[in-house]
């Protein structure tokens, strides 16, 4: 149990690193993306599913891994609304689920409110009171999830051509851009880790690496996923409370403790190196406004990501990189979400500034 939990911490704290050290944000990109039409923003984003692909299916047709030839049926209903409702509440957290634990490595009170709501509210529509609604909705229009059985060899070619389209836009992008990077102050690891600052695409490849690698080192353990958040949290208080029937999530392996718990406990430790390195720890008090915001959005988000059978990064990341039907299909909903919940954040911003 211990090996597991240390080895999903490490690749826990290499992906807190490297989102507090870069400041990149899945959310953040996404809201761009579709609240302010900076579609480059997408970009970034891809790149972490589509290097990611590669390495699974990579490892996968080496042999290294299991490809499963289909995936848990999934509803329809139950996916669509999880999702939007998942999106409009990392939005009024300021985060999805990964954001709000890297956060918490900055010791921000908001995202710890958030962390709690989510948990409650987790809680109480996996294994508490809500089980029969989230059970009701898991049962409309449930259609099956085979398309990785059906694909064969392809996607590892679709993998690779995204990939490969996603490194030209890259580099075009960096060619009719002006760099503004000031000259460089140093040199050495020192100052590669705390000061120079890093391009957010090769930090999204750094991550997509990370994360496909993940489904490899946590396979040793029998746990055949990749990267998740919303079970792994959850399964810390399933084991202080445990639950006769658990209704909802994404995957079954991160039910009890094990390599996915040490993965999201390893987030807020990476992201605190990260602001020791770069000098940047601060605490600050939120507003009233923001944690109201953040505790409404973290209830939503833990609705959400168990009625939607996933989080921004399983379902956004993770899934679609597996060429899950059902999380290319919460992908579309989580953006909604997202927009949706740019409008609301805007809606009260206007309302306050009269």
């Amino acid at each position: 149990m211990m090996t597991q939990l240390l080895c999903g911490a490490v690749f826990g704290v290499a992906l807190g690193f490297l989102l507090k050290r870069s400041g990149m944000c899945f959310t953040g990109l996404a809201y761009g993306a579709v609240c302010q039409r900076r579609w480059y923003e997408l970009v970034p984003f891809m790149l972490v599913v589509a290097v990611q692909a590669l390495v699974y299916h990579g490892m996968g047709h080496a042999g290294l891994i299991t490809l499963p030839s289909f995936l848990p049926s999934f509803s329809l209903v139950s996916v669509a609304l999880g999702s939007v409702l998942f999106g409009v509440g990392a939005v009024l957290a300021g985060g999805c689920l990964v954001g709000t634990l890297v956060k918490c490595g900055d010791g921000r009170i908001e995202a710890f409110a958030a962390l709690a709501s989510f948990l409650v509210a987790g809680y109480v529509v996996s294994a508490g009171p809500g089980m029969p609604l989230s059970a009701g909705l898991r049962s409309l229009a449930v259609v099956a999830d085979d398309l990785p059985g059906r694909l064969g060899l392809l996607p590892l070619g679709l993998a690779a051509a995204g990939a490969l389209a996603l490194a030209v836009l890259t580099v075009r992008r960096s060619r009719d851009s002006v760099s503004l990077e000031e000259p460089s102050a140093g040199s050495g690891l020192g100052y590669w880790l705390g000061r120079k600052p890093w391009r957010r695409e090769l930090v999204a490849v750094a991550i997509g690496l990370v994360m496909g690698l993940a489904f490899l080192a946590s396979e040793q353990f029998g746990r055949r996923y990749g990267c998740a958040t919303a079970m792994p949290l959850l399964s810390w208080v399933f084991a202080l409370n445990p639950p006769d029937v658990v209704v909802g999530g994404c995957n079954p392996y991160d039910v009890v403790l094990g390599w996915g718990s040490g993965f999201a406990i390893g987030i807020p430790l990476g992201s605190l190196a990260a602001s020791l390195v770069t000098g940047s720890l601060q605490l600050v008090r939120p507003s009233a406004l923001e944690l109201v915001a953040s505790v409404v959005g973290g209830l939503l988000m833990g609705a959400g990501a168990m009625w939607g059978a996933g989080c921004l990064v399983s379902n956004g990341l993770v899934g679609t990189a597996q060429f899950s039907a059902k999380s290319w299909f919460a992908l579309l909903f989580l953006l909604a979400g997202i927009w949706a919940g740019g409008c609301v954040a805007a809606a009260i911003a206007k309302r306050i500034g009269r």
